[in-house]
């Protein structure tokens, strides 16, 4: 099936945001990569904030969707959910989801609507992930403490867009989805260290 006009003008937006920023970047040059008239592109966006804030909304909702899948898994242990979630993450797709790359270099762009949307998706996140903790306690793997709190400290490694630093020397997956884990087990772990 052909990809759709508005799915090949959000990829074109993901490469040029990831790439370039949201001010050096014009629609022009959106419709441009995409392989669209601006008139086109227009008739899908109304604006570049629009096109923006819609591309940050599905990468959220990519994300909403990967960690509800995998907390609603009763077969596996909270440990085992976080480590899943982890490397479900580092494996994104690229190309598809340059999030930590589109907000590193456009946070100071995202205008007040997008960050509100973006905080309502994160705390969507956040109360999934809040209660894989919440099973991690109970299962005593996570330290006794506010899954809240517990949730946003793991959200805050895992999604911090200025963190890439910390894995750019691995570039293997797995070996990146280790460290991460391993990092954050070695704080939230009842045991401070990895089983």
């Amino acid at each position: 099936m052909a990809e759709s006009t508005k799915g090949r003008i959000l990829k074109a937006a993901v490469y040029m945001f990831s790439v370039y920023n949201y001010y050096t970047t014009s629609m022009a040059m959106i419709a441009e990569k995409a392989g669209v008239s601006k008139g086109t592109l227009y008739w899908h966006f109304a604006s570049k904030e629009e096109l923006f804030r819609e591309l940050l909304v599905k990468a959220a909702d990519y994300f909403i969707k990967v960690f509800k899948t995998t907390a609603q898994k009763s077969d596996i242990s909270a440990v085992e959910k976080l480590y899943e979630l982890i490397k479900l993450i580092v494996e994104a797709p690229e190309k598809k989801y340059r999030i930590k790359s589109i907000l590193s270099k456009n946070a100071q762009f995202i205008s007040q609507k997008s960050k509100e949307k973006l905080l309502e998706k994160r705390e969507e996140i956040i109360e999934v992930l809040a209660g894989i903790v919440k099973q991690g306690i109970k299962e005593k793997a996570i330290q006794d403490g506010d899954p809240h709190q517990l949730a946003i400290a793991v959200l805050a490694v895992i999604f911090n867009p200025h963190g890439s630093w910390l894995i750019d020397e691995l570039r293997d997956k797995e070996e990146q989805a280790n460290f991460i884990f391993g990092f954050i087990m070695n704080g939230i772990s009842t045991k401070g260290e990895l089983k």
